[in-house]
C-alpha cells in the first residue's frame, strides 16, 4: 500500500496526516507534548485510537514506546553514532532501517527483507514524502515507526 506521509504545519506538538495513493485521509497522528515528554496518538479515519506512542527518556537516551490496546509491544530507541544514525528497533522481529533517514530516503527491514520504503523525492514539500509498505505488514505500525523515526530526527537529544 502506498501512502503520503505529511507533516502539519503550524500545529501544536507533532501532528501527521497520512494519506492513501488517491489523496484520502486514511490516519491521522496527534502528537502532544506534555512535560518535556512526547506522546502520539494514531487515529484512523473515523477518530479510532489504533497506537499509542509514548517517549521515554532513560539514561539520557530517547526512546519511544508503541502501544497498541494499552498494552506496551514495542520499543524504538534512537541511536546516532557516527558516520551514520541508526535507529534500534526492539521487539519488532529483528526490524531496522538502512538508508539515507534525514534525507527522507531509506527503507526499513525485517531480518534482510525489505518491507517499506520511504522516499521524499518526488515532493517540492520538504514536509512531505511517500511510504510503501508491503502488502502483508501491519501498516499502522510501520507508519508510527516512520512518525518516530522523523520525530527523532527533529530532537536534539541523544
Amino acid at each position: 500500500m502506498k501512502y503520503i506521509f505529511k507533516q502539519k504545519c503550524f500545529a501544536w506538538g507533532e501532528d501527521f496526516v497520512i494519506r492513501d495513493e488517491r489523496g484520502h485521509d486514511v490516519y491521522f497522528i496527534d502528537g502532544r507534548n506534555i512535560e518535556e515528554e512526547a506522546h502520539l496518538h494514531f487515529y484512523d479515519s473515523t477518530n479510532f485510537e489504533l497506537l499509542r506512542i509514548e517517549e521515554q527518556l532513560v539514561s539520557f537516551k530517547t526512546s519511544y514506546v508503541i502501544c497498541r490496546d494499552r498494552q506496551k509491544f514495542a520499543c524504538i530507541r534512537k541511536s546516532f553514532p557516527k558516520p551514520e544514525p541508526k535507529i534500534q528497533f526492539f521487539v519488532l522481529d529483528d526490524m531496522h532501517a538502512k538508508g539515507d533517514l534525514a534525507a527522507h530516503e531509506y527503507s526499513i527491514f525485517r531480518n534482510d527483507e525489505c518491507i517499506a520504503t520511504v522516499s521524499e523525492k518526488w515532493f517540492k514539500d520538504a514536509d512531505s514524502y511517500a511510504v510503501e509498505i508491503s502488502d502483508s505488514e501491519d501498516n499502522p505500525v510501520l507508519l508510527a515507526i516512520v512518525a518516530i523515526i522523523d520525530l527523532c530526527l527533529q530532537d536534539g537529544k541523544s
